[in-house]
């Protein structure tokens, strides 16, 4: 008898096609998503491919700047 992961499993790449979603990936995915199919197929659908938790590419930094920008200012009015 399947467990209730690999029966999700089997549903999530059933739902994204023949071929297309690795059950690795979807497995991981669904894993991340404790379990909730829903949330696990949106995440793929969004472009979730990889299934880990990397969210923010390294590359980009982060949202804000923790230095100071550097530039000509307006100067105060009298």
């Amino acid at each position: 008898m399947a467990s209730q992961e690999d029966e999700s499993v089997t549903l999530l790449t059933q739902m994204m096609g023949d071929g297309v979603l690795d059950p690795d990936v979807a497995r991981r995915v669904l894993r991340r998503h404790n379990g909730d199919v829903q949330k696990a197929a949106t995440s793929i659908l969004e472009g979730d491919t990889r299934g880990d938790d990397a969210t923010w590419p390294t590359g980009f930094g982060a949202l804000h700047e923790d230095t100071p920008t550097v530039g000509p200012r307006t100067p105060p009015r009298e």
